[in-house]
């Protein structure tokens, strides 16, 4: 037996930092919830993407098959049946999502830069958002997740472990060269 997991956000050092799987069978999916319970972060764990629609499926990375990942240390989660129109057994279901507060979803850019005017502690004015996003970009502060069947819509990132120093920088850097006034 195993599970699929049909949505997961993965970082770059192989965290999991959003998943749900999905078994025909509680004995798959409760150790797994168990596992994430009990810290989580401890082993390694397989992913292998969905057969279904290789190679047509949106979002698709046939590079996550076989990976070795890690579940992450803090998490919230939900397990139970999951009832399907076209099944007469219910499906065993497990959502997991990362409670590191490294993890930032956004539908866009000036989404983003409210996140971050709230998460790190460098003091920024909100009009600075559009100036400030690219330069933020370029600095490495902010680490894309690899993303298998998640919403397009919404973006995921990850801070980057130095994220408040590579931030800092950024921010002194635009003040120093037009100052708190003309940055607004």
């Amino acid at each position: 037996m195993e599970a699929a997991l049909p949505v997961c956000l993965l970082g770059e050092d192989g965290t999991l930092h959003y998943f749900e799987a999905v078994s025909s069978s509680p004995l798959i999916t409760n150790p797994i919830a168990a596992a994430v319970g009990n810290g989580g972060g401890k082993g390694t764990w397989t992913v292998r993407v969905p057969a279904v629609g290789k190679g047509e499926e949106p979002g698709y990375q046939p590079e996550l098959y076989g990976q070795a990942v890690k579940l992450p240390d803090r998490a919230a989660l939900r397990t139970g049946p999951l009832r399907l129109d076209d099944h007469t057994k219910p499906a065993w279901h497990v959502a997991v999502i990362s409670r590191a507060a490294n993890l930032l979803l956004a539908p866009d850019t000036a989404a983003l830069w409210r996140k971050l005017r709230v998460v790190l502690t460098c003091p920024t004015r909100e009009g600075w958002g559009t100036a400030l996003m690219p330069k933020i970009m370029a600095a490495d502060v902010l680490q894309p997740l690899r993303q298998h069947g998640w919403d397009s819509n919404v973006q995921a990132w990850a801070l980057a472990e130095d994220a408040d120093e590579k931030f800092d920088a950024v921010v002194a850097a635009y003040v120093k060269r037009h100052g708190l006034e003309d940055a607004a």
